[in-house]
């Protein structure tokens, strides 16, 4: 093989992994948050107790079946700097709630009430 395919193979995985690999995951991402995760109208109620950590706060929603990718809620809380602003409280979700909608809700300290 010529050096001079060997270096253009090299030059498309790198453009593979600086620019459409990001962009795939901002793209999967950007579904995952505005999609609702279920079209139930199933109430939850889940309650966030005070000094809770983030990684836990997930753990709760997951086990709770409001969330169905923990890695990419934590990227979506990454991405929105929220992970250290979630609030605690008792919270109320309906089951057609979208993973961006619910992080606001945590964040906003909007509570059931």
């Amino acid at each position: 093989m010529k050096l001079s395919k060997i270096i253009k193979k090299k030059r498309l995985s790198i453009l593979f992994l600086t620019f459409l690999l990001p962009l795939f995951s901002f793209l999967t991402l950007i579904n995952y948050a505005g999609n609702p995760l279920s079209e139930s109208h199933t109430t939850y109620t889940i309650d966030i107790p005070k000094g809770t950590s983030f990684k836990r706060i997930v753990e709760i929603l997951e086990e709770s079946g409001l969330l169905k990718s923990k890695l990419l809620f934590y990227s979506l809380a990454i991405s929105q700097n929220a992970a250290g602003n979630i609030r605690a409280g008792e919270y109320e979700f309906i089951g057609s709630i979208s993973p961006f909608e619910i992080l606001r809700k945590l964040v906003r300290g909007e509570i059931k009430g």
